[in-house]
């Protein structure tokens, strides 16, 4: 054991740097504040309740794009039974008008990065108002699969 005083400093400062962020947020004098996003002016609800919202509202995004895109299906019905348009720009972004100051909150605050953009306007950018429903003709729902991906991509950039 000739090594053991190397050995306890070196096991010793590996603990010091792996619990480093503990005691860096133990002593910190100011917590970070939780994101206080800001909420729509509308007195219009919700599709979801706030708190299903909060946890799953990307999970609910993810359903709507399959049903549209895959199923060619438009409309969601809610969990108190009133019918919503399943799209990210007329029915979320008509209320929720501001990806910094609603979006931007929360995602900045957990570290997550926000992909929507990729293939959507972004709110700011298009000026929209709050909207109940809107409807469209047949012609401009984008078919389903890959005619609705082309048809996406041709407005802006966007992966496969």
């Amino acid at each position: 054991m000739q090594h053991a005083k190397t050995i306890i400093v070196g096991l010793s400062l590996f603990v010091v740097l792996i619990t480093f962020p503990l005691w860096f947020a133990f002593v910190s004098p100011n917590p970070r504040p939780k994101p206080q996003p800001v909420r729509p002016q509308t007195a219009r609800a919700c599709v979801e309740p706030t708190a299903f919202m909060r946890t799953s509202h990307m999970k609910l995004l993810v359903e709507w794009r399959d049903a549209v895109v895959r199923e060619g299906r438009r409309d969601y019905v809610a969990h108190d039974g009133k019918t919503w348009e399943m799209s990210l720009s007329r029915t979320c972004m008509g209320c929720h008008q501001s990806e910094a100051n609603f979006c931007g909150e929360c995602h900045s605050y957990a570290g997550v990065a926000l992909d929507c953009w990729h293939c959507h306007t972004r709110p700011e950018d298009v000026g929209l108002a709050p909207v109940q429903r809107l409807t469209q003709s047949q012609e401009e729902i984008p078919a389903t699969g890959e005619a609705a991906l082309a048809k996406a991509c041709s407005r802006q950039p966007c992966t496969r």
